[in-house]
């Protein structure tokens, strides 16, 4: 008997599994970093009156004040009303995330959300009421542009931490027309989509069939009429090669090597692209096992 392997899971998140509360860092530009390296924190609590989001809180590093607080979906999607906030405590801004977008981890601005206010440090207003214009870090990278019925218009320029440039984007009441963005060395990436999901070389079907034909039914899972799906974590990295292949919740009596192997022997993957650039990227790749 052969297995059938799961659809994708487009995103990310380390609580996605339901694993308890957790403390990750991260650097000024957003990365996963140590804490001696770090600029503020995550902590993650399930929020019992809703099953399927986290109350997710930012905190900086260096004095423990809150920097950021909303919800967010199982997925590492930002729902509803987030606020932040500088480190002297005063208000930076208030968003609001309505639409279920898979948005990526290595995502660092805010592009999914409805900019409600937007204030500079001292607590002057940029952006009221959905109007204005936006300048400093919505999230982790310092961005500039107009801001209409609470959406990205007109040009948008986001600067890396150094100052320089990393693109300049073309939007439309909130959907971008195109955009160029340059990488540390200076080359140049034109796009039209700020996030494309990695996939498999063929497509998705041709995986799931390559895959499926790799994997036998372990014998002893179908003594005991073992069924279920196997979760496989990986890294896509930006050339495109799956690494760091581990189970991130499996099912046991052979079915997670079998999983595991299989996924880890898979072709080179077509990489995830942020602004255009190949990024890595990690992802979860649901194995389903079913007797026939």
């Amino acid at each position: 008997m052969r297995s059938v392997i799961g659809a994708l899971v487009v995103g990310w998140s380390p609580l996605s599994l339901g694993q308890p509360s957790s403390k990750e860092y991260f650097d000024r530009q957003g990365e996963a970093c140590s804490f001696e390296s770090s600029y503020c924190y995550r902590v993650s609590k399930k929020n019992r009156d809703a099953f399927s989001f986290d109350t997710v809180k930012f905190y900086y590093t260096q004095n423990n004040r809150l920097q950021a607080i909303g919800l967010g979906d199982q997925f590492g999607n930002r729902m509803g009303l987030h606020e932040t906030y500088y480190e002297n405590g005063n208000l930076k801004s208030k968003r609001r995330y309505e639409v279920k977008r898979k948005r990526m981890e290595s995502a660092p601005d805010s592009i999914d959300c409805i900019i409600l206010e937007f204030n500079d440090s001292l607590g002057h207003p940029m952006v009221q009421n959905g109007e204005g214009i936006a300048n400093g870090r919505l999230d982790f990278l310092v961005e500039h542009g107009k801001v209409v019925n609470g959406l990205r218009d007109s040009l948008w320029t986001i600067f890396y931490n150094n100052g320089k440039v990393y693109c300049y984007e073309s939007w439309h009441i909130g959907q971008l027309i195109d955009g160029i963005s340059y990488d540390p060395a200076g080359k140049e990436y034109y796009y039209r989509e700020v996030q494309v999901m990695p996939e498999p070389v063929g497509g998705f079907q041709e995986f799931y069939r390559q895959t499926s034909d790799k994997i036998i039914y372990p014998k002893d899972a179908q003594r005991r009429s073992i069924e279920g799906k196997v979760m496989v974590e990986v890294m896509v990295e930006k050339e495109g090669t799956i690494t760091s292949a581990r189970i991130a919740k499996g099912i046991g009596f052979g079915c997670d090597e079998e999983a595991l192997n299989a996924v880890t022997m898979s072709p080179p993957w077509v990489p995830a692209k942020q602004r255009g650039q190949p990024i890595d990227y990690k992802m979860i790749i649901p194995v389903t096992f079913k007797l026939k």
